[in-house]
C-alpha cells in the first residue's frame, strides 16, 4: 500500500517552500510520497479559507497562551472536528474547578497526541516591533520581549 498526499504551500514564501521540500525528502525516506503544490498568494488564501486541502503548510500568529478554540473550536483553521474534544472544551469553559480542568486538559492533550491534527514545526520568537529611533541591543527571547531593555535608548 502506498501512502501519498498533497502538501500546499505559499510559493511566494521561500522559507516555507524550503521547509516543504525538507518534509518531502524526509517522508520519502520512509516511503511516503508528498506532492508539493506551490500556490500564488490569492489561491493559497482561498485554499486556506475554504479548507480545501489535505495538508497545508501555514503559520499563525498567537501569543504564548493561545485560545484552544483556534485549533479545536468550531470553524478552526484545519476544519478539525472531534465530538469528544468538543465535549471536553465545553466542560472546560463551564467549570471553575481546577481539578476538573486539569483532568479535561489532560484528556484533550492525549487525544491531540493520538490524532495529531496539527504538527508545530517551529516558532519565531525573535520578533519585536519597534520605532526606528529606538536603538541598542534589542533582541527578544522566548521568555521576555523586553530582554535587555535597560540598554535600549532613543536616538
Amino acid at each position: 500500500m502506498e501512502l501519498s498526499f498533497s502538501l500546499f504551500v505559499n510559493g511566494n514564501q521561500a522559507q516555507r517552500v524550503a521547509v516543504a521540500e525538507n518534509i518531502k525528502e524526509q517522508l520519502a525516506n520512509v516511503g511516503i510520497t508528498v506532492y508539493i503544490k506551490q500556490l500564488n498568494n490569492e489561491t493559497y488564501r482561498a485554499t486556506l479559507e475554504n479548507k480545501n486541502f489535505d495538508v497545508i503548510l501555514t503559520g499563525i500568529e498567537c501569543g504564548y497562551s493561545p485560545s484552544l478554540k483556534t485549533f479545536f473550536g468550531e470553524g478552526n483553521i484545519a476544519n478539525y472536528a472531534n465530538p469528544q474534544i468538543a465535549d471536553i472544551m465545553n466542560i472546560i469553559a463551564n467549570t471553575s474547578d481546577d481539578n476538573t480542568r486539569y483532568d479535561k486538559y489532560s484528556q484533550l492533550y492525549d487525544i491531540y497526541l493520538e490524532e495529531a491534527p496539527y504538527i508545530g514545526l517551529y516558532r519565531d520568537t525573535n520578533i519585536v516591533i519597534y520605532n526606528q529611533s529606538l536603538v541598542g541591543n534589542i533582541k527578544a527571547n522566548a521568555f521576555n520581549l523586553y530582554y535587555n531593555i535597560e540598554k535600549w535608548y532613543r536616538q
